[in-house]
């Protein structure tokens, strides 16, 4: 397989589910091309014991300014 090539699973609603480490850790993590951002959800951040190291203001949803917190990853 090309090393460009992403494995991962269609589900029955058209998302693409892959298989991720995040700090060591196996996860299966909603693939978007188009992504800007990684995002993680709080219950994942609690259990990978990450602190918050600062904020970011994005754009979601309806185009209007969401405050998020902002982790680093040990390895992802």
């Amino acid at each position: 397989m090309s090393p460009w090539r992403i494995s991962g699973l269609f589900r029955h609603d058209g998302l693409f589910v892959i298989p991720a480490w995040l700090n060591h850790q196996p996860f299966k993590l909603l693939f978007d091309p188009g992504s800007v951002y990684s995002m993680i959800k709080p219950s994942v951040a609690t259990l990978l014991n990450l602190h918050v190291i600062g904020s970011r203001r994005i754009l979601q949803g309806a185009y209007f300014p969401v405050d998020c917190p902002v982790y680093q990853l040990d390895s992802f």
